[in-house]
């Protein structure tokens, strides 16, 4: 492990453990330089809980060439089975998820996980849990599930016993969800607690839900401490907790006194943390309080796969046609149409309400050309859908439309001629419609003559469509006779 980080820039480290409880942690100090060397049967980790972020280069060394192509290791055939709890851990584990020229072995892995259990290795206890739970999950007989769950159950116990915080935030969660033993709310804020302050900044983050945030435990709820625990774990840098705490900062109810500029801060933490939800609700709050720039550039922050809750009001569709999806532009004079792009949203419903939202904005601008084309574009949601009944419905009040917006007798001809084309190539295509298809495209191609020279290019691509159906129409009728 090689330091780049200065150590007084953060708090914590990578750590190691010689015994099993977390209390014989030792945080080595390394400087920008230094390297520590350690052998891989060594319990130890990493745990930072507090300053900036903490980087360094991690080498794995094999002991020949081989080993590194094969992505095998043979030291552990050389020596047999390890005696050692570390070691039969790490054998365990290379079983329970397949890899270093291990098969994936249930069974194999259960075995060693029960011998390094019995040596006193509690992440073993806890792994061995872990893979209880899944049979249990797995398991067609209720009598075999239980009995998988009770031994998840006591694993567990024990090794949240030995001290292991893993174990106990896992132990905690048992008693919360009632796997394995009755739900014991009590039990489960005390072994939550238990890893809490072992540093463990999920189970401090999840310690502060259970105190006073979740709605089933509100009766004899400590929200003073669970507000305490939850600022803890958002300063530790939990993402989860940097968002509760500014969904909190920004109600008006609740135990968190209103605080928008904290709010705002804690949802710039988590953004440069890389959460997209942060991005999301950070671009939410900025263009709620009118700073179009910084919401964009927030929004712009937002990773390609998220996607947002469906429960938002239309008007934060908005923050769906983020600035990534450049693949439509939509002009209105020198502005954008803030921000009409929404060929990005993966999600046809979502898009869809996006698209609904943009029509009632842009008809509120009187952006006629921007209406009709949002409206091809909700045809294309139906079509993706499968909705055809739903799409062709749409096309025969867009031939309506057409004339509705006005722009003289140009711009009419020319929003038909697109309409024809694309309920041809679309609709009547995917209904095998060939003879109807071809009609409307003949009018679409009729539609352009009237404004001939200035869409050639049109022209050209409704008469490739056109022949194209053709193509279909004489394949059809030679299967007819």
């Amino acid at each position: 492990v090689l330091g780049l980080s200065d150590p007084d820039d953060y708090q914590g480290g990578l750590y190691l453990q010689p015994e099993s409880s977390p209390s014989s942690r030792l945080f080595p100090r390394i400087e920008p330089g230094d390297m520590l060397v350690h052998s891989y049967d060594l319990q130890h980790g990493v745990h930072v809980w507090g300053g900036s972020e903490r980087y360094s280069l991690i080498f794995w060394l094999k002991d020949s060439l081989q080993s590194v192509l094969d992505d095998s290791t043979p030291w552990y055939d050389a020596q047999g089975e390890p005696d050692g709890a570390e070691a039969l851990y790490h054998l365990a584990n290379k079983y329970h998820h397949g890899g270093d020229d291990k098969p994936l072995d249930t069974h194999e892995a259960i075995r060693l996980y029960e011998r390094s259990a019995k040596l006193g290795c509690p992440s073993a206890m806890n792994n061995l849990a872990t893979m209880c739970q899944e049979l249990g999950a797995e398991a067609s007989d209720e009598e075999e599930a239980k009995a998988y769950y009770k031994r998840a159950f006591d694993s567990l116990l024990e090794g949240a016993e030995a001290g292991w915080h893993l174990a106990q935030r896992n132990l905690a969660m048992f008693y919360t969800e009632g796997v394995g033993v009755e739900v014991n709310i009590g039990e489960a804020r005390r072994w939550m607690r238990e890893a809490a302050v072992q540093l463990d900044v999920q189970a401090a983050f999840r310690l502060s839900g259970l105190l006073a945030f979740h709605p089933d435990f509100s009766k004899d709820a400590d929200v003073e401490e669970g507000v305490w625990w939850l600022e803890r774990s958002a300063e530790a840098g939990s993402r989860d907790a940097q968002l509760v705490l500014s969904g909190q900062l920004l109600s008006r109810q609740g135990p968190v006194p209103q605080d928008m500029a904290a709010a705002e801060l804690w949802l710039e933490r988590a953004a440069r943390g890389g959460s997209d939800v942060a991005c999301y609700q950070l671009a939410k709050l900025l263009h709620k309080q009118g700073r179009a720039e910084e919401s964009d550039r927030a929004r712009g922050r937002i990773g390609a796969q998220f996607r947002p809750p469906a429960d938002e009001p239309l008007e934060i569709c908005w923050l769906d046609c983020r600035a990534a999806a450049k693949e439509r532009e939509l002009i209105a004079g020198d502005e954008l149409v803030d921000p009409v792009m929404i060929a990005n949203i993966q999600d046809l419903r979502l898009r869809q309400r996006a698209l609904q939202a943009a029509i009632v904005e842009a008809g509120e601008r009187g952006l006629a050309e921007v209406m009709f084309q949002l409206h091809l574009d909700i045809g294309q949601c139906f079509l993706l859908s499968q909705k055809l009944d739903m799409a062709e419905s749409l096309f025969q009040d867009l031939f309506g439309l057409c004339s509705e917006l006005g722009g003289g007798d140009a711009a009419v001809s020319l929003r038909q001629a697109i309409v024809r084309n694309n309920f041809a190539v679309s609709v009547l295509r995917l209904q095998e419609k060939w003879t109807e298809a071809e009609y409307e495209l003949i009018q679409a191609l009729l539609e352009c003559e009237r404004v001939r020279g200035e869409h050639d290019e049109m022209m050209l691509g409704i008469s490739g469509n056109l022949a194209l159906i053709r193509m279909s129409l004489s394949e059809s009728r030679v299967d007819t006779r």
